[in-house]
């Protein structure tokens, strides 16, 4: 016993965490109750117990999209936000590559521990607030192991967002980088799009680190223009063809979103939408490669040429 309690004390593991353990060991895996109609939303809300607690204790409801609740959306990268050249990436590394359990309407549950330390923040940000706060995130919302609904959730994604009150962007925890991060982001913020090509043109450190194709960067400034210049020749709505091109280089941990994803973006009333308006809704019953082939088959009938055949 004498043994015990002294590993128990060189782990820093007291009495009430070893018991906090064996209980969250024993809970069933969360199942997801079905969504009455395509219309229907999922949001949760952290349990009013669980206020300052170590563990994520969630609880979750139905609702009609119309009719929900005041909610936010929370946005997240689902892999390691820590840059590769980062001195904290070795660490981050081994962190980011293993799933936390979480507690959601009394079931176990596995999420991605990016998302886990945004759910953390959220959790500190709503113990500040009486009223109860709902929210919406997908990899918890949309049940990602039914395919049908998944497609359908996807499908309504653009809805869901605009619905929402606010939506929180988690980017991943403070490391070396934030500061001049954000001073970057308020800097470019004020900044018009005639002068990108100044940027571009002159050298420091962030153009040689967006220009660096052997980063893992989403989106370089050429790319952010494209977009930006497409937006811009129809006000507040983006063309699918420049969406298309803007986003190609960008990462999914599913391909096929590459492609979806862009969907709930793209102006609905120009090709090929405007042409073809439900051939390309989300169905994830099929591969990544019927989903590419059927997009460039929809590119071609809606704009009439072969284009973006260069991009495959």
């Amino acid at each position: 016993m004498d043994l015990l309690k002294g590993a128990l004390k060189s782990l820093r593991i007291n009495q009430q965490d070893v018991l906090q353990l064996q209980s969250r060991g024993s809970l069933n895996k969360y199942k997801y109750v079905p969504l009455p109609s395509d219309k229907s939303i999922r949001l949760f809300e952290f349990h009013p117990a669980n206020t300052g607690k170590r563990d994520i204790d969630l609880e979750m409801s139905i609702h009609s999209l119309e009719g929900a609740p005041s909610f936010e959306c929370l946005s997240y990268m689902w892999g390691n936000p820590t840059l590769a050249f980062s001195r904290l990436a070795a660490q981050s590394n081994q962190e980011y590559s293993t799933n936390v359990e979480i507690t959601i309407s009394g079931g176990a549950f596995l999420v991605v521990r990016n998302l886990h330390d945004a759910l953390k923040m959220l959790r500190r940000r709503t113990g500040c607030h009486a009223a109860t706060r709902y929210y919406w995130v997908d990899a918890i919302c949309i049940d990602q192991e039914n395919i049908a609904e998944r497609g359908q959730q996807v499908a309504i994604m653009d809805n869901i967002y605009r619905a929402a009150r606010n939506t929180t962007v988690w980017v991943g925890p403070e490391d070396e980088f934030t500061k001049d991060a954000v001073m970057l982001i308020r800097d470019i913020g004020v900044l018009s799009f005639r002068e990108l090509p100044f940027i571009m043109a002159n050298p420091g450190v962030y153009k040689s680190m967006l220009k660096d194709r052997s980063l893992d960067i989403g989106m370089t400034v050429v790319q952010l223009e494209t977009a930006r210049t497409g937006m811009a020749q129809v006000g507040h709505l983006i063309l699918f063809r420049h969406l298309l091109e803007a986003f190609r280089p960008s990462d999914a941990s599913d391909a096929r979103d590459k492609i979806y994803a862009l969907i709930g973006l793209a102006w609905k009333e120009r090709p090929p939408f405007s042409t073809h308006p439900d051939v390309l809704a989300p169905d994830y019953s099929l591969d990544t490669r019927e989903v590419f082939i059927k997009t460039a088959r929809l590119m071609f009938l809606g704009y009439g040429d072969l284009r973006y055949l260069c991009h495959a």
